[in-house]
């Protein structure tokens, strides 16, 4: 089939005729001598499944002419692509065309041709030009058809116990290929496994990994693929083919934490241990290879592990100090990470369950009671001679505790000293207790068992433990 415009047809194959532009004069007229020729090779018949498909061995003989171009239109004729030269044109990718015909000219011209353009009709080119006869490039569907699989979804427990795919429990029915293998991927479709056929399941143990939720499908296909590699994505395979519908496998956590009877508990912070009574808690409905009784404070932090009831009798919550405990029953399966001392129960990893909490209240009942007297005033005038203050103008009321002590402070509240009775007290030498400042208080601290940072050059205010403080009294310190 041959396009011409102001065409004269003569005896043979080439076609002469005189194109004269509208610019030209009689005298500039040229004549129109070109011939398409004939191009051999194919047909092309190709499968669209994402691979390259390339065409070879295209030849064109007899073309006449001073420029030659491929021309590729699809079955209705539209350009789709322009190629010079020949390796080009057989570079060229037609799978990327999707389903349907190409058509393939070759067309001599010469200068001046109009509406050789991607996007055009061929049918539609002006100028002086021919067009060789076509060859067809066919690009058909994939006909791979993906089968169904049947089974699951298959569930397994996360327990230190090998869990396999059973080959009895999935069934592969239909579909149309050559060959077909199962694809094991992620929820996101990240490929985990290949399996060539239900004997090869036992290749998984999923107990052993980290992902709860997987999908199993079946990829049927034709000759070759590409991006089949693991790790990769399943979407990102090419070739002809088609995947079944997938069936979930999961890996589920059994542990169960159980049920915690017993409480509240509450303890006053003393001298004397606090333990819990054997009995006063009971379990219930737990379940797990792995159990313990978990002790928090109130925020989740891990403050103690004791294996079984009879370590949790041993716990002295006395030593714990003021505030609240949680006690936990964890039940586990497999290994876990984080169940160790100051790590947050909430915050252990691995399959594992914990009960709801007993709560154990620790009462601090020291009270620093109120002082009254004062202000006092010493006069800091002599070097070497004590200011003491009359400690008889000095009262206490209201206190409670196991001990007690006064404590006297800068301003900054820095313990200058801590004298244990007022007679102590009343020795105590204002005088030199410290030159930077004009005032010092007295306190009295009233404590439970053991305290934390009631020592000199120690800020009162962050003494730690059943401990509490009386209002402050005011000693003024003038310089003569």
């Amino acid at each position: 089939m041959k396009f011409r415009q102001q065409l004269l047809i003569a005896v043979g194959l080439l076609a002469v005729v005189a194109c004269n532009d509208d610019d030209d004069g009689p005298d500039e007229m040229m004549p129109c001598v070109v011939d398409g020729g004939t191009i051999t090779g194919g047909p092309f018949a190709f499968t669209i499944d994402g691979l390259a498909d390339q065409i070879s061995g295209v030849e064109v003989t007899g073309s006449v002419g001073p420029k030659d171009t491929y021309v590729v239109t699809d079955g209705d004729g539209v350009i789709l692509a322009l190629f010079d030269p020949l390796a080009d044109l057989e570079g060229n990718d037609f799978d990327g065309a999707g389903v349907g015909t190409c058509l393939i000219y070759n067309v001599s011209y010469q200068e001046g041709i109009r509406g050789l353009t991607i996007g055009s009709e061929i049918s539609g080119l002006e100028g002086c030009f021919d067009l060789s006869e076509p060859i067809e490039v066919v690009r058909d569907p994939c006909p791979a058809v993906a089968p169904t699989l049947s089974g699951g979804p298959f569930a397994f427990s996360v327990d230190g116990q090998p869990d396999f795919l059973s080959a009895t429990e999935v069934e592969v029915t239909g579909g149309d290929s050559d060959s077909s293998f199962f694809v094991l991927t992620t929820t996101g479709g990240t490929v985990v496994r290949y399996f060539e056929d239900e004997d090869d399941f036992d290749a998984v143990d999923f107990d052993t990994l980290a992902l709860d939720t997987f999908q199993l499908w079946v990829l049927a296909y034709n000759d070759a693929l590409s991006g089949d590699t693991l790790g990769g994505l399943a979407s990102d395979i090419r070739g002809c083919l088609a995947l079944s519908e997938p069936s979930l496998v999961l890996r589920e956590c059994r542990a169960e934490g159980g049920t915690l009877e017993g409480g509240p508990f509450l303890f006053e912070v003393d001298s004397d241990p606090d333990f819990i009574q054997p009995g006063a808690v009971s379990l219930s409905g737990a379940e797990g290879e792995v159990t313990t009784y978990v002790v928090t404070d109130a925020d989740g932090v891990i403050l103690g592990l004791p294996p079984d009831l009879d370590a949790l009798g041993d716990v002295d919550f006395n030593a714990a100090g003021d505030g609240i405990c949680l006690v936990w029953h964890l039940s586990a399966n497999g290994e876990l990470a984080g169940d160790t001392l100051g790590g947050l129960a909430t915050a252990i990893d691995g399959c594992y369950s914990l009960s709801n909490p007993l709560e154990v209240r620790r009462n601090c009942l020291a009270d620093g009671g109120l002082l009254q007297g004062g202000p006092f005033s010493v006069t800091v005038d002599t070097v070497g001679t004590p200011d003491t203050i009359d400690v008889s103008q000095l009262t206490l009321a209201g206190e409670e505790g196991e001990s007690g002590t006064y404590v006297v402070t800068n301003a900054d509240n820095v313990i200058l000293a801590l004298p244990g009775d007022l007679d102590a007290l009343g020795d105590f030498d204002f005088a030199n207790s410290d030159t930077l400042t004009t005032s010092n208080f007295i306190w009295h601290l009233s404590y439970n068992g053991a305290i934390g940072g009631a020592s000199v050059g120690a800020d009162a205010t962050s003494i730690t433990g059943c401990a509490d403080l009386s209002n402050p009294v005011e000693v003024q310190r003038k310089f003569d």
